[in-house]
């Protein structure tokens, strides 16, 4: 079965059908090419795709050493890859294997405004056992809390870490039950603008967030719902370059 409404589909969503679709990428590299346990473990397991954009895939790594062999992992897997993709996606794609640093600055350049979304249901994100993020909970996107190659402004802009919680003190004015924490940084650069974070919780309540600074901070939305588990994150950016 193959993809050819890729063809026709936003970055975002193309994004988004490429990531759900990895694990059977990797499946179908290692079988139809009969690569070993050892090699598929040690070469091709820990990678994941970073961004999509322009017929690029950004395939990157936390594995160091990974990292420090992207090279040899091109020259030996990336046309196999390409090709699996093509079959499976009805797609031609440039396979781009990026270190860590690298991945986390991946973005498209077009001086336009970017949107990207995470729909928690079709992205698979666990957080405690459940497709939500629930009260007291830390977002965990592939098995990990660290968001920064994941929710990314421009070049540098980017989300550590989602928690959703009830405030240490009572709020008196607006009563507020909940907030959200968000620890991140804004886009690096004289000519960068601000990057804006929304969210969407079950009772369909969207909450917004402006992130300016180019230090990394904890920022934090107060809320107040009846079903505040979040359902939905947005996230908005500009890029801006010189012609």
């Amino acid at each position: 079965m193959t993809f050819d409404m890729l063809k026709d589909v936003p970055v975002n969503e193309e994004r988004r059908i490429i990531r759900d679709k990895w694990k059977d990428v990797l499946d179908l590299v290692k079988n139809e090419y009969n690569i070993s346990d050892t090699s598929f473990s040690t070469w091709l397991s820990d990678l994941y795709v970073g961004s999509v954009c322009g017929g690029k895939v950004h395939l990157c790594s936390d594995n160091n050493n990974i990292n420090s062999n992207m090279t040899h992992i091109k020259m030996k897997y990336g046309v196999l890859i390409s090709t699996v993709f093509e079959d499976i996606f009805g797609k031609a794609y440039e396979i781009v294997f990026d270190t860590k640093n690298d991945c986390s600055g991946a973005y498209c350049n077009t001086g336009d405004v970017h949107k990207e979304e995470i729909h928690l249901e079709s992205h698979n994100v666990l957080t405690g056992g459940g497709i939500l993020l629930n009260i007291g909970q830390t977002l965990f996107v592939d098995g990990s809390k660290d968001l920064s190659s994941v929710i990314m402004f421009g070049k540098g802009g980017c989300v550590y870490e989602i928690t959703l919680r009830k405030p240490d003190k009572c709020y008196l004015l607006g009563e507020y039950l909940y907030m959200i924490e968000v620890l991140a940084q804004g886009p690096a650069g004289v000519f960068s603008q601000s990057g804006k974070i929304s969210f969407w919780d079950l009772a369909d309540q969207k909450y917004e967030l402006c992130i300016t600074s180019e230090s990394k901070k904890l920022h934090t939305i107060m809320i107040n719902s009846e079903k505040p588990q979040i359902m939905k994150i947005e996230w908005t950016y500009f890029s801006q370059h010189n012609k």
